[in-house]
């Protein structure tokens, strides 16, 4: 897959434009997090931080940033991941569980700031190597076009939508909140299985894939889930097809 370098420099021409009033929360059309989260909520947590390493994009860039970097290839689930890093309330954990619900493969390259300009970003970019081509023809020219035309099909809602459950998962994992595990897991239980397919090719095209297969904490979470409320045989199925598919839980 191309690796979204060459964005770079065309980005830093254009943030100001691009990055909005609320940060990431603009570009991606998720500004209804940040009035659910609200303002005191938010600039406590960036206060309780400022003296702290912290890993990835920092609160208060995500929120309040000037600097749109290496976001063409992450999408609007992959900026709720990040809330995650940041707040495990109950309330913002199920707030943004529900988020996730409204997309899907149809919507997620849609209805965004961050959607209209990597599309316009592209195809500049493959104009630029058009052009180039008809004066200079060679083999990577073509190969970039031909990865950047590639690029306007592909959708990152499987993959974006599994790494934001391993986050959500993780979290998960150590709660005491029952109930709020209980529906997480009978939601995703349904809707989890069928997805598993575009997932695996999404980390194939990816290069995440490994040759010997790779683990999975949801499956993970969902067979022990399964055991906890008698469902393991209903499921069995499901579970078999994953294992044999080399998910490793």
């Amino acid at each position: 897959m191309f690796s979204f370098n060459i964005f770079k420099k065309q980005q830093s021409k254009q943030n100001e434009k691009f990055i909005g009033n609320l940060g990431y929360l603009s570009i991606y059309n998720l500004e209804d997090i940040y009035s659910f989260v609200g303002e005191s909520r938010i600039k406590a947590k960036i206060e309780e931080l400022s003296s702290k390493a912290t890993m990835g994009i920092r609160l208060e860039n995500l929120v309040y940033g000037k600097e749109a970097t290496g976001f063409y290839n992450k999408g609007p689930i992959d900026c709720m991941s990040m809330f995650l890093n940041y707040f495990k309330d109950v309330d913002i954990i199920q707030f943004l569980f529900d988020k996730l619900e409204t997309f899907n493969e149809a919507n997620y390259m849609k209805n965004s700031m961050w959607s209209i300009k990597r599309i316009e970003t592209i195809n500049g970019l493959i104009e630029s190597f058009e052009n180039r081509n008809k004066s200079f023809h060679s083999l990577a020219n073509i190969n970039q076009i031909n990865e950047l035309k590639a690029q306007l099909t592909y959708n990152y809602y499987f993959i974006d939508y599994h790494f934001f459950l391993i986050s959500l998962y993780r979290i998960l994992l150590t709660s005491k909140e029952i109930e709020l595990k209980n529906s997480i897991n009978s939601k995703i239980l349904i809707d989890y299985f069928p997805k598993l397919d575009k997932i695996k090719k999404s980390l194939v095209d990816l290069n995440i894939w490994s040759i010997n297969g790779l683990g999975n904490s949801i499956l993970s979470a969902l067979e022990n889930y399964c055991a906890n409320t008698n469902q393991t045989e209903v499921y069995s199925q499901s579970f078999e097809k994953a294992a044999d598919e080399d998910w490793r839980f």
